[in-house]
């Protein structure tokens, strides 16, 4: 009986805790830790890494792109 009661304790922790994951910042609300010059007209893009068609992409961050 003891053992029983401690396997279903432990089990309702893993279910718990172990599930848990790391929120990601949103990509619009990402400030870069860098200045970088922006010429007039042109415009920022940004996404995160990895992206979602690619999840296997061990990098993780954002991508900043600037385009005219």
């Amino acid at each position: 009986m003891k053992n029983s009661v401690v396997i279903l304790l432990l089990t309702i922790s893993v279910t718990l805790f172990g599930q848990t994951t790391k929120l990601e910042p949103k990509s619009s609300e990402w400030a870069s830790p860098y200045t970088l010059d922006l010429p007039k007209d042109w415009k920022v893009e940004r996404f995160l890494i990895p992206i979602a068609f690619a999840p296997q992409i061990s990098y993780r961050g954002v991508e900043d792109i600037r385009f005219m």
